[in-house]
């Protein structure tokens, strides 16, 4: 299995009478992720389905990116913030028959994923906002089980999605 981790995109900033929850992607966020999923197309990403935490920037992320792709996408509770790590194993598990899996969410949880499928310390991989890493995965998602093919920073994608030079 290919295994796409993806952060979402740039969002508001939290505040007193905004729930973290509800953060919606900022006009920013929602153009970089234009030229970061053309660039996810260039390089011939196909996941099917992605999967997204319920937080509202995750989703909104996922919808933008799901078209581009040719993916459905859904709402995994697993991958709200602070996710488990026993907890993504098991949503990964429960997709095992797919080619191609993405999922959608925050940080520290998906770069501290990655480092456990591969073997790394945490905190030793840093996946910036709409940042992707790849991880392929040759049976069950344990503990150094996979193999970290990429870890793309936003500006990378955008460059291979063809975004013109400022």
């Amino acid at each position: 299995m290919r295994l796409f981790l993806l952060r979402h995109g740039i969002a508001e900033d939290g505040s007193l009478s905004l729930r973290d929850f509800d953060r919606a992607l900022t006009e920013r966020g929602r153009a970089e992720l234009h030229w970061i999923a053309r660039g996810m197309q260039n390089l011939g990403v196909a996941p099917d389905p992605i999967l997204s935490s319920p937080l509202v920037r995750a989703q909104q992320t996922a919808e933008l990116v799901a078209p581009v792709l040719g993916a459905t996408f859904d709402v995994a509770e697993e991958l709200s913030s602070g996710a488990d790590f026993g907890a993504l194993q098991r949503l990964i598990a429960a997709h095992g028959d797919a080619e191609a899996l993405m999922l959608v969410g925050h940080e520290p949880d998906l770069a501290d994923l990655a480092a456990a499928l591969v073997g790394a310390h945490q905190g030793t991989l840093v996946l910036k906002k709409a940042g992707l890493i790849r991880i392929d995965l040759h049976g069950r998602a344990e503990p150094r089980a996979g193999r970290l093919r990429w870890l793309l920073t936003p500006s990378q994608l955008m460059l291979i999605g063809g975004m013109p030079a400022k």
